[in-house]
Formats: structure tokens, sequence, C-alpha cells
């Protein structure tokens, strides 16, 4: 049997809605049924992946979350709501953030970043002030903002996002400074309660933004060269939660300064999240996907599923844990990791949530749902 067809790249075959066979093939094409004379139609949406037929209609899902009902009444696009921004193949997502009334977000990838509003998502390519450099890159990036975007951590550097420009956003230099330390440019997280208060942490110092300019605030307390800081973090009551190789320090923040109220032993190797759950036990996380919980003053470690193993084809660190993050009413806390998204539930086991290479996360508390960024895409548990 001769098919009079173009030839295409043929991804996934399956029994179509009109029990003909159907063909998915890159570039949106499709192909209903093997005889002589079909032909590829067309959906203007990328490569189609997948398909599966329910009742009188064939469901296709193919990039960027594309989802499309093919029937006898024609093509429906399904994927309504959220969708990442961008006209390309797989791109390397590096980081999430959503400001506190749920109504922007920002999606950083690869060397381009792009604004979600209700409107849509408008792409914003890496404009840098003059002496940055033209190589801005977002393989690795935090972004922090309260109404909008604020500083962002990326290629081991401190930014600050310009927002009113005659030619549109731009990253500038935010200005931290630090000759004397040859960690200066390890920087590694970043956290605020205000466009006022922003500390950021490298690896041998704080520093504190009091919303004029930058400066060191730590010198006698984390000693440089000795104890690497991975990760600090505002707890619900406003105190700022620091952990490096050997500590976790609570430190209480007023605008006359800060002072430690408590120092404990640091359980993990190479810590790289904190966090507090609610009912006010600490959190720390690192190297390993050690991940332990302080209540009455010991610290318990949560085991790993028998289950857990490195996803094959992932770029970034597998044993990295990223960040906790918040679930609706008194659901236990959960943690990104280069494994899977991990419920620390009550009973001191873990649930994996979700398997792969998860970045970064955001509990929504208006939408009842929290969003997940893995490298190629975000995932949304909604509750």
């Amino acid at each position: 049997m001769n098919i009079s067809v173009q030839p295409y790249r043929a991804n996934d075959i399956a029994c179509g809605w009109n029990d003909e066979v159907m063909v998915l093939g890159y570039d949106g094409r499709y192909m209903q049924g093997i005889s002589d004379g079909a032909q590829w139609n067309q959906i203007p949406s990328g490569h189609l992946y997948a398909a599966a037929t329910l009742g009188e209609t064939t469901y296709a899902g193919g990039e960027l979350g594309a989802f499309y009902g093919l029937s006898d009444d024609g093509v429906d696009a399904i994927h309504r709501g959220f969708r990442p921004p961008g006209d390309f193949t797989q791109p390397q997502y590096s980081s999430l953030w959503v400001n506190g009334t749920e109504t922007k977000a920002v999606l950083t990838y690869d060397s381009d970043t792009s604004l979600g509003n209700a409107e849509g998502w408008q792409q914003v390519p890496a404009r840098v002030s003059e002496g940055v450099g033209s190589a801005f890159r977002f393989e690795h990036t935090e972004i922090w903002g309260i109404d909008q975007p604020e500083f962002a951590i990326a290629a081991d550097r401190l930014y600050r996002w310009e927002h009113d420009q005659a030619d549109g956003p731009r990253w500038v230099d935010a200005g931290l400074e630090h000759p004397e330390s040859p960690y200066y440019e390890e920087i590694v997280d970043i956290s605020g309660t205000s466009r006022n208060e922003v500390w950021v942490a490298t690896y041998a110092s704080l520093f504190r933004y009091d919303g004029e300019g930058w400066r060191e605030v730590s010198p006698d307390l984390v000693e440089a060269q000795t104890n690497d800081i991975g990760a600090l973090r505002f707890d619900a009551d406003g105190d700022l939660l620091v952990v490096d190789s050997e500590q976790v320090y609570e430190l209480e923040v007023s605008e006359d300064g800060w002072s430690p109220t408590a120092i404990y032993e640091s359980p993990c190797e190479k810590p790289s999240a904190i966090g507090r759950d609610d009912d006010g036990a600490l959190l720390v996380a690192g190297r390993g996907l050690c991940i332990a919980r302080r209540t009455n003053g010991t610290w318990s470690t949560y085991p790993l599923p028998e289950s857990v193993s490195a996803p094959a084809g992932s770029t970034i660190e597998l044993e990295r844990s990223w960040e906790f993050v918040k679930q609706p009413g008194s659901r236990p806390m959960m943690l990104t990791t280069g494994v899977g998204l991990f419920e620390l539930r009550d009973d001191g086991t873990l649930k994996r949530e979700f398997v792969g290479n998860t970045i970064e996360a955001e509990y929504l508390p208006t939408h009842n749902a929290v969003w997940v960024l893995t490298e190629y895409g975000v995932v949304a548990k909604y509750y």
C-alpha cells in the first residue's frame, strides 16, 4: 500500500474517535487514517507527543502544556488559563516568582524573562546596564519581590530590576560590594519582608538592604572560609533563619538592627534550604537529601522512600534540596529537590508527590493551589 503523504516524523499512534488510526507528528501535525490519499493536518502548537481517545473525542498533548480535543466538531483547544510562555522547544526553566496578590508571575529560562498577568505573557529579553556585560544568563536564578520583582540572583551576582525604562525593563547591578571577601561573588540566597528589609547571603557573609543601599552585617556571626552559609529565610513572625555548614541561627530583626536569639548545631551537610512549619518547628535540608525537623530541642531526620532514584537526563544537581513550601490548611510542608517534590508527613515519613527535578514552588492561597517549577515547565496542584 502506498501512502501519498509528505514524510513527517511520527511521535505517537492511537485509535482515533472515528475508529481510524491517528498519527501525531512534529509541528502540530496529525493524520487521520493511513489509506491512500491521507493528508497531514496542522494545529499551530508545536510538536504533538501523545494521544488517547475517550468516547467521541481524541485528546492530544504536546509542548508547553498544549492540550487539544479532536472530534467530528473540529479541534478544541483545552489548555486555558495558565500556560508557560514562549514559542520554543523545551526551554530550561530556572525560577518562578508570584507576587503577594497573585496577579503577576515571572518565569526565567535560559537567557530571558517572561512577565505574566491576566492579559497574558510578555517576553522580556535580558537587558542589562552598561558595565554589567552581555553574558548575563538565568541558568541558576532566584527572584525576590513583593508586588513586583525587585532583585535577582543570577550567575552568582545580584541584580536589581528597573521597571520604568523608556526602552523596557532591564536588570542592573545591585551595588553589592564586598571586595575583602574572596567569596563575594558566591551569592546563595535572598529573602525579605519589605522593600526596605531585604537580606542576601553569600557563602561567607550576610548583607542587609534598607531601601537605599547594602551593608554587611555579619562579620562576627559567620567566620569567612569556615562556615559556608547555605540558605536564609524569614519566617511568618518576621524572624530570620540562617543555616551554614555547622550551625542554624535564629535572628530577631528590627529597625535598630538584629541579634541572634538561638543557635543550634546544623543537622545536614551543605544545607541549602531552611524554613519553619505551622507548628513552629525548624526545617533544614541539605546534601544527600538530608531532611531534618527540630522539635522539643531535638533534630530528627526523614528516611528516604526506597523507591527514590535519580531521574535520567536531568541537568541540575540531583541531590540538591531547593526550598520548603506550605500547603493549605493543616497539610504538612513540602520540599522541592532534584529528585522530586516531597511531602513531610506527620508520622516522620516522606511521600513523593512529583517525580523529577523540582526547582521552586509557590503556595497561592487565593487560588488554593501550589505551583511547582520543573526544568521544563510548571505543574500545579489544586486543593
